[in-house]
């Protein structure tokens, strides 16, 4: 008798479905640690391998992928940056391919954002990357949202990267941070007053370092 009514609770538990995980992820997300992205990814992984051999719904979607992404990013991980990163292509990837995931803007900026946050000496150089190819992407008529967030993003690395930098190196961040502005308004994006805020407040700030 015992055994029945076990196997009538087992009967009973739903199987876990996407909104379950996704619950899980966002836990790992708010929690943050240095195994944070790890787990999240690890998640990501379970999702997919129940999908493609239990037929259950928990196939990821793109509220999966983006906040494994804040996971990594509030992770603090190292390797958080590239790991972001490697994400966000394997969305793209998947788009290219017809699948319903694919990297919305808040996608790109967190991965954006991650770089700017870390101490990877490699950072502005991979936000630039980043940033080219949405536009290359946006060009191109694929669906990728082109706003001034990820611009201020890009305002804000090189900002960072002039804290590196000394003497002539330095004036060439302020130089980049003014080009920003031309290329928002080369693809019909108007400067909005808190992208000239921000231009302003870097000036500011690499005008002060160099008067240190």
């Amino acid at each position: 008798q015992h055994d029945d009514e076990e196997k009538g609770m087992s009967a009973v538990i739903p199987a876990p479905n996407q909104t379950c995980f996704n619950g899980l992820l966002h836990a790992y997300a708010i929690v943050g640690g240095k195994d944070a992205g790890f787990r999240a990814e690890q998640t990501l992984a379970w999702m997919e391998k129940l999908y493609e051999t239990e037929s259950l719904a928990t196939q990821p979607d793109n509220t999966s992928f983006n906040t494994a992404l804040n996971a990594w990013a509030r992770s603090g991980h190292p390797e958080a940056p590239r790991n972001a990163e490697t994400l966000l292509q394997k969305m793209i990837a998947l788009s290219e391919t017809g699948h319903e995931v694919g990297p919305s803007e808040e996608t790109w900026c967190t991965v954006m954002n991650t770089w700017v946050n870390s101490d990877r000496s490699e950072a502005i150089e991979r936000v630039t990357k980043i940033l080219d190819l949405m536009e290359h992407l946006s060009k191109c008529g694929r669906e990728v949202k082109l706003s001034t967030i990820p611009y201020s993003i890009y305002i804000k690395a090189w900002e960072r990267e002039a804290q590196k930098r000394r003497g002539r190196h330095k004036q060439e961040c302020g130089d980049m941070i003014l080009q920003a502005v031309g290329r928002m308004q080369s693809r019909g994006i108007d400067p909005t007053p808190e992208i000239y805020n921000s231009i302003l407040t870097a000036l500011r700030e690499i005008s002060a370092i160099n008067a240190v």
